[in-house]
């Protein structure tokens, strides 16, 4: 473990934060504020007592200090989703936080609720909490827009579950921060103002939607712009159920969702443009890294600050620091700490699909990526570069399947040949999309660059809808346990350990484990 600890030390320091926020989920294991800072207080005074005598203690103090911050954050989140309930009907002031989101038989309404009524004074609530309205489908519910402000006459309760029991829709719902929903009936609210203050959200909400307008005033439309439009800018509103499940089938759902492939793309480029200029003028260095930085967290908050962004553009920043400065590759340390610094910030982010598919993904890539690529010794460069493409496939593939097969009980099985065709593709994709805004004052290469820009998003579609035609394409209705999950991890880790150096001891090690995940996975 020091080794271990000296190696990797934000790796070990994510472990007990990992286990304060899950023992607090789960086991509904809290304390009261005056109690937490109490203990804290006594560790703190523990650990200065053990520094530099009792190394191990002060080890064990500090990782019981990150449990506790993990128990405590989470709390604090949970907290602001507090709100007076009653089984009556009340008065609430509420503010209009989202466009409207159409639903079966009603229209949905994000809003902040800003005060309520009780008795004959309006309570105003310091922290907003966040509630789920419901109006009847007519004009009127769908003119709302964001800023306004209604007084509301409804039973606004917390969120509660229905239909399928195997599913906490609860849970979900104020893992999202949505500590209510309501159902407002006609005639049972008005408008009493209108907040003239933006916000950040409504600003890079309003911008998307621009470049979308400005896509479609190109010549995109159908599913060239559905598709174009998830992979620059983060809108899937245009994405049919037909692209979806081509998508889906074929293994590339992860290139509709903005991600590290993505985030990763645009660093690669940025890094390449100013170390060109890094190497004629060494002086700018820290203004190029400034200013990487800035365009990166710029694509963040453009794209709504989603989990996956905000984890990649923080791994890819450190990377880009590193990079320009000495030119190191990325660590284990570097995607721990990044990890470490989101949940510090927001626990919540360890339940979210999208954050335990990134880190899965980049974790399996580090650890297995290096062993898989030397098993080609090629000295063919084309050979090279597809066996390279082929190895992060799979080491992604190995980090993602369990998590892919628990939420969506689908594996597709053509993954090696999907990114082998799609990864490219979405490459010149977002490249071309970066020259087509940038030539905005040159209309007539705009147009060129955008006609290669449908026919290449074309291709794209056309070569996944073959793969999803293939036999076998893919593996439905798979149920596993989160038991399984682990288990399927344990295994990996296992095989790992056996890659790092062979011995009859590790070999029987992993046969056992095996054994107990093939039996597990069988009676699930």
């Amino acid at each position: 473990m020091q080794t271990g600890l000296h190696r990797h030390p934000f790796l070990w320091f994510l472990l007990p934060l990992v286990l304060g926020i899950v023992c607090r989920e789960y086991a509904s294991l809290s304390f009261s504020p005056a109690t937490t800072i109490a203990i804290l207080i006594v560790i703190a005074l523990l650990m200065c007592l053990c520094y530099r005598r009792f190394s191990r203690c002060f080890i064990a103090l500090f990782m019981a200090l990150l449990f506790l911050l993990g128990m405590g954050s989470l709390s604090l989140h949970y907290r602001s989703l507090n709100f007076p309930f009653t089984n009556e009907k009340q008065i609430c002031l509420i503010q209009i936080s989202d466009n409207a989101e159409e639903k079966q038989r009603s229209v949905q309404y994000k809003a902040n609720i800003l005060a309520y009524q009780q008795g004959d004074s309006l309570i105003a609530l310091p922290h907003h909490p966040t509630c789920l309205l419901y109006f009847p489908k007519d004009s009127i519910s769908y003119s709302l827009q964001q800023g306004e402000q209604l007084a509301i006459n409804a039973r606004v309760q917390p969120p509660q579950n229905f239909g399928d029991i195997n599913f906490d829709y609860a849970r979900y719902l104020k893992r999202k921060g949505i500590a209510a929903t309501a159902y407002v009936p006609m005639n049972s609210w008005k408008i009493v103002g209108r907040d003239s203050l933006i916000n950040w959200r409504e600003k890079a909400d309003r911008y998307r939607k621009k470049i979308a307008a400005y896509y479609h005033r190109l010549g995109f439309s159908g599913d060239e712009l559905g598709i174009l439009t998830a992979l620059t800018i983060g809108e899937k509103e245009e994405l049919s159920e037909e692209i979806r499940e081509t998508y889906s089938v074929a293994g590339a759902s992860h290139v509709l969702a903005l991600s590290g492939l993505h985030v990763g793309l645009l660093a690669w480029l940025l890094m390449i443009c100013f170390g060109l200029f890094i190497r004629y003028w060494p002086a700018l260095r820290p203004l190029f890294v400034l200013l990487t930085l800035c365009l990166l967290g710029g694509f963040a908050y453009f794209t709504g600050l989603s989990p996956s962004v905000v984890r990649s553009v923080i791994m890819f920043s450190l990377l880009a620091i590193v990079r320009l400065w000495r030119n190191e590759p990325l660590t284990l340390n570097v995607v721990a700490f990044t990890a470490f610094i989101m949940l510090c910030f927001k626990p919540i982010w360890l339940f979210d699909v999208g954050f335990q598919l990134s880190f899965s993904a980049v974790f399996a890539i580090l650890l297995f990526f290096s062993r898989l690529n030397a098993l080609c010794p090629s000295r063919s460069f084309i050979i090279k570069k597809v066996w390279s493409l082929m190895a992060v496939s799979i080491a992604a593939q190995l980090g993602t399947a369990p998590l892919v097969i628990y939420y969506f009980g689908r594996f597709s099985t053509h993954f090696l040949l999907t990114n082998l065709w799609v990864i490219p593709l979405v490459s010149l994709v977002m490249y071309l999309a970066v020259a087509l805004l940038l030539l905005t004052p040159f209309p007539l290469l705009q147009g060129w660059v955008a006609v290669a820009l449908q026919k290449m998003l074309m291709v794209q579609h056309k070569g996944l809808h073959w793969i999803e035609s293939l036999p076998y394409a893919s593996f439905d209705n798979i149920t596993i346990g989160w038991i399984d999950v682990l288990l399927l991890y344990l295994l990996l880790h296992a095989i790992y350990r056996y890659l790092q150096g062979f011995s009859l001891l590790r070999l029987r090690w992993l046969c056992a484990i095996g054994i107990v995940v093939a039996v597990f996975v069988l009676i699930g």
